[in-house]
């Protein structure tokens, strides 16, 4: 069986890395009585460093107001609102997605085209770090599928958060379900933490701003992304279970399909160096404008070969040519 992760990350750029690298740096300064002791404070007192050290503390604030603003321009760009990119990204995946089943017989002959399930396969299981809502937009709201999982549950007519019953369904109780799975490692511009604990998904196309201004003054505690700054998020509820479930994919499946994805994370990267030095019968297909020449050279020498490369863009004007392509190379490599 073929799992089809779709993994999309925003590029990490030199200027985000530097102002990540100088707060984290400037943060302990904060700290420094914690960190040096009371006769380490002294001497810095004598020697007239604590002054430099209270400058530093200015600038902390200064590189505080840049995250907030980096943060919200991240927040404001990734929601698509402009209609006809909207019909664009349904297309594209329509398109995909019938190539796909057509060719690796998912579908019912008989089925009309208006039909919800058609194109489609329940034990699909996509991978994304893209923080917009296109992948959800097209299978629930332009196709009718309202089997999509991304982890949440009704409670009081609210699709609330429930990572560990999330988790537990993509690992041990695998062989029980019926529903296309879509993981959403980074997190999700709708997804919004309340105060009570609570992660709720709001109506595609909306974020943190938009929510807000709806909401009591008190009651939102924070969205629900990694944002390129900062990912000790990691380790929490619920991106660790979402790595959880990419761990299990990795060991079950031999064929991914990566588009647009450049593999910059190293946690990302790595999890997928594991499993193809582990599986020798485990390939990639790479779908990205430079993936033979910066993609490929990221992993180990000695697992190349496991890697094809279709160096092309994914959503571009030529999208049919080119997803006739993705799946051809797709079959090759599962007879292969």
């Amino acid at each position: 069986m073929l799992s089809i992760p779709r993994l999309v990350s925003l590029a990490h750029n030199q200027h985000t890395v530097s102002i990540r690298n100088d707060r984290l740096c400037l943060r302990e300064k904060d700290h420094i009585k914690e960190n040096i002791g009371e006769i380490g404070l002294l001497l810095l007192e004598r020697k007239g460093i604590l002054s430099c050290v209270n400058e530093l503390k200015y600038k902390t604030r200064i590189l505080d107001s840049l995250e907030a603003k980096f943060k919200e321009y991240i927040r404001n760009h990734v929601v698509i609102k402009d209609s006809q990119k909207i019909d664009l990204s349904r297309r594209v995946y329509l398109d995909f997605f019938r190539r796909l089943c057509i060719h690796t017989n998912c579908e019912n002959p008989n089925s009309p085209d208006s039909e919800p399930n058609k194109y489609t396969y329940s034990k699909w299981t996509f991978f994304t770090t893209n923080y917009d809502n296109c992948i959800e937009d097209f299978w629930v709201r332009s196709r009718g599928y309202s089997h999509l999982s991304l982890g949440f549950d009704q409670k009081n007519g609210k699709k609330i958060m429930n990572a560990d019953r999330f988790v537990r369904r993509n690992t041990e109780e695998s062989g029980l379900r019926s529903e296309m799975q879509l993981v959403k490692l980074h997190g999700s511009v709708n997804w919004i933490k309340y105060k009570n604990g609570y992660i709720e998904e709001h109506e595609y196309h909306t974020a943190l701003d938009d929510i807000g201004c709806r909401s009591g003054s008190n009651d939102i505690q924070e969205n629900t992304l990694i944002y390129p700054l900062n990912q000790k998020q990691l380790y929490f509820v619920p991106f660790l279970q979402f790595f959880r479930i990419l761990n299990a994919e990795l060991t079950k499946r031999n064929l991914w399909i990566i588009i647009g994805y450049s593999f910059r994370d190293i946690v990302i990267r790595t999890m997928f160096e594991m499993s193809l030095a582990e599986n020798s019968k485990c390939k990639l297909l790479l779908v990205h404008p430079h993936a033979t020449k910066q993609i490929k050279p990221l992993f180990r020498p000695r697992i190349r070969d496991q890697i094809t490369c279709l160096d092309t863009y994914f959503a571009g004007r030529n999208y049919i040519s080119v997803n006739m392509k993705i799946v051809k190379t797709l079959l090759t490599l599962s007879r292969s």
